[in-house]
């Protein structure tokens, strides 16, 4: 957040910028692409060495990614949850569990800051955020109608 002052008033710009999985749809990609604190859980499983495309689905990774945004902002600006410790492998079973726990600590710290909110009735619609099964854009689209 920005903080400026114009015409001797205090403004507050929002700005979110985080380009890690920027790319042109269809362009192949290889390996994690993105902020691990802010990442879905999907692009973890192509990591390391998955080559994958980023397709009209993708606006889910962007969707969530969001989602927890929101939740940082909430809570001050930080996230409060880390993905400290982020391995460079996934190679053996261990490595795997670790990050599964880390992934749903990052869960329950995200839907902590939305069920303490003075908002937490506006932000219901980041209950997606906590489905198993993920975000389904679609479904989403419909139901909002």
């Amino acid at each position: 957040m920005v903080t400026r002052k114009l015409d001797g008033r205090t403004q507050h710009q929002v700005f979110l910028v985080d380009f890690g999985s920027a790319c042109g749809i269809g362009v192949k990609l290889y390996g994690f692409h993105g902020t691990p604190s802010y990442a879905h859980k999907d692009i973890f499983g192509r990591y390391p060495g998955i080559a994958w495309t980023v397709d009209k689905d993708g606006e889910k990774y962007d969707y969530f990614s969001l989602a927890l945004t929101l939740c940082a902002l909430k809570s001050g600006g930080k996230a409060k949850w880390s993905m400290e410790g982020f391995p460079r492998s996934m190679s053996s079973k261990g490595v795997r569990q670790e990050l599964q726990q880390k992934l749903g600590e990052r869960k329950d710290a995200a839907k902590a800051i939305i069920d303490r909110s003075k908002s937490a009735k506006k932000l219901q619609w980041l209950g997606w955020l906590f489905d198993e099964e993920g975000f389904n854009l679609k479904s989403r689209k419909r139901q909002a109608r």
